[in-house]
């Protein structure tokens, strides 16, 4: 069947989705220990055993055990938001990445993930400050992309 229409503003990216695939990168295989699962692009910190991961509950996980990001993969049975628990889990130490910022976030400014309910309440998710105390920043990772709202940002991890 042809083609019948053009979306006239197409998104710009997909949550998890490695930006600049071209540049080397590290990403890690580990498996989700998350009841509700790990959404696309969401931060993620270690879950007790060296391969297991969740989204972050307190400010010390995030700066003691922070993972890296969770990669989308288009062509694995994921559900449409992210992984499920106990699937496997790609997970981005180094590279560049797209994440769909909570706020607004300036290029070179540190990221911060969110570790509690704070203005938004999607855990793991990043913005470009603390929201009160409810995010923290994350250590050797900074925004390549300034956004001056809401929307998907680049995000370097070093």
């Amino acid at each position: 069947m042809p083609q019948l229409s053009i979306a006239a503003d197409p998104e710009i990216a997909f949550e998890g989705q490695i930006a600049y695939p071209m540049f080397p990168r590290i990403v890690m295989t580990r498996y989700v220990s998350q009841a509700n699962g790990v959404p696309f692009g969401s931060g993620v910190v270690r879950a007790g055993a060296d391969d297991l991961v969740k989204l972050p509950t307190t400010s010390a996980e995030v700066t003691n055990s922070f993972e890296g990001f969770a990669v989308r993969q288009e062509y694995l049975e994921t559900p449409l938001s992210g992984y499920a628990n106990g699937s496997t889990l790609p997970v981005l130490r180094r590279g560049f990445i797209w994440v769909l910022a909570e706020a607004a976030v300036t290029a070179e400014a540190p990221v911060f993930v969110r570790f509690a309910a704070g203005t938004f309440t999607v855990l793991g998710k990043v913005r470009g400050d603390a929201d009160g105390a409810g995010a923290v920043a994350i250590p050797n990772a900074k925004f390549i992309t300034t956004l001056a709202g809401p929307g998907y940002a680049i995000v370097e991890v070093r």
